[in-house]
C-alpha cells in the first residue's frame, strides 16, 4: 500500500460526486486503481464487490488512468 490517502470533498453536492472527484484526483496523482478501491472499501464508502467484479472495477480504473495520461498536454521546453 502507498502512503497516499484518498481524500473526499465533503462539500460536494452529492456523495457520488465526492467519490468521483476523489477517484479522479487519486488517479491523477498516480495512486494505483487497486489502492483506490481498497481504501474506499476499508473506509466503508464502497462495498466489496467480490473478486471478479473487483477485478473489473480495477481494470476500468486503470483504463481511465491511462486515458487521463494520454489526454495530458505534452510540456514544451
Amino acid at each position: 500500500m502507498s502512503n497516499d490517502t484518498i481524500e473526499l470533498n465533503f462539500k460536494a453536492d452529492t456523495f457520488e460526486e465526492a467519490i468521483s472527484q476523489a477517484i479522479v484526483a487519486a488517479l491523477g496523482s498516480g495512486m494505483s486503481p487497486r489502492e483506490i478501491i481498497a481504501q474506499l472499501i476499508a473506509r466503508d464508502f464502497l462495498r466489496d464487490p467480490g473478486n471478479n467484479a473487483l477485478e473489473d472495477v480495477v481494470r476500468t480504473l486503470a483504463d481511465m488512468a491511462e486515458q487521463m495520461r494520454s489526454d495530458r498536454p505534452t510540456p514544451i521546453g
